[in-house]
């Protein structure tokens, strides 16, 4: 266990070493807090239109649990470990107490969680398309003509 006072207050970290393949987010379910993989590699998958679509691969260094934490809802996606790992765990009712402490941390918690829904529905729209038989590229689009078209 970490343990780290900032500002007074006493934040706590528990260090988890799991084995490959364990889900330790799960889309759908009450975030329990913020994870940090300090070694080792996960991927983040999301459950869309009755398949799994992944979304990220993670490594040393990444964080992941903020956007239910911020947003106060449930886990948007699926997080499991693609190897040996060594994760960092801050509770639910320890992130907020840090983010107060050190408001730089929510900003930065802030920016990272708006930029995963983004690239999240990003994927996800590729993801749909490619399964829907659309057009591929403007290529294609440059190369229809007029007999191409149909009324329907």
């Amino acid at each position: 266990m970490v343990a780290k006072r900032v500002k007074g207050r006493i934040i706590r970290f528990t260090g988890h070493e799991v084995p490959s393949g364990t889900i330790f987010l799960e889309q759908g379910s009450v975030g329990p807090g913020l994870y940090l993989i300090l070694k080792g590699r996960a991927e983040v998958l999301k459950y869309d239109e009755g398949d799994y679509v992944k979304l990220a691969d993670l490594g040393p260094g990444s964080l992941v649990g903020e956007i239910s934490l911020l947003h106060e809802q449930k886990v948007t996606a699926t997080v499991r470990t693609t190897a040996t790992s060594t994760l960092l765990f801050l509770a639910r009712e320890l992130f907020q107490p840090l983010v107060d402490s050190v408001p730089e941390l929510l900003v930065h918690f802030s920016q990272l969680a708006n930029e995963r829904l983004r690239a999240t529905e990003t994927r996800l729209t590729e993801t749909r398309l490619s399964k829907g038989a659309a057009i591929e590229s403007s290529e294609e689009i440059e190369e229809l003509t007029e007999e191409d078209l149909v009324l329907l």
